[in-house]
């Protein structure tokens, strides 16, 4: 195989335009044309053909050299992997945290069940009565308002944080 094959092959192998390549190398679009008909490039060119495509000279230069496998660049390939994992890790924390929080709400709303609060609060100099029952009963009695607010909090977060993690997987 010659230069002018091997060079054609590695460009398209890598899903690469004659005007791609050449601005990488900082050459002209003419440049790569030429090089893929048969002319050979100046040692500096061949230098930087070899460290773009990451293969030795003498594959490059010597026509008995075969390689066996040409591999396409390992950056176009890693980051589409690295984002869905990483897309993936965002949503299984997204998932934790707002499991986190709804726990928490079951057992709070499990515990004013239970236990039920009355709050009997005359305000001072007042025949009347002020009474609080239920769930806000609870949360003011055992003091625990900042609790509830945590936890619907967390649970809020969660949800946005997948929220986003699926509007960026669609665009």
């Amino acid at each position: 195989m010659t230069f002018s094959e091997k060079l054609q092959r590695l460009r398209k192998v890598n899903g690469l335009s004659q005007e791609q390549l050449a601005e990488k190398l900082n050459v002209s679009r003419q440049a790569i044309s030429k090089w893929e008909m048969g002319a050979i490039p100046d040692m500096d060119n061949v230098i930087k053909i070899s460290r773009f495509f990451d293969c030795s000279l003498d594959y490059l230069m010597n026509n008995e050299a075969e390689e066996t496998s040409i591999k396409p660049f390992p950056s176009q390939a890693a980051p589409q992997k690295t984002a869905k994992k990483k897309n993936h890790f965002h949503i299984i924390v997204a998932g934790i945290i707002s499991g986190l929080g709804a726990i928490g709400l079951l057992i709070i709303g499990i515990l004013s069940s239970v236990y039920p609060a009355v709050i009997y609060d005359p305000p001072q100099g007042e025949v009347r009565a002020i009474v609080a029952t239920g769930f806000t009963a609870f949360l003011k009695l055992h003091n625990i308002t900042w609790l509830f607010i945590l936890c619907c909090a967390l649970v809020i977060c969660g949800v946005v944080i997948m929220l986003l993690n699926t509007r960026k997987k669609g665009t």
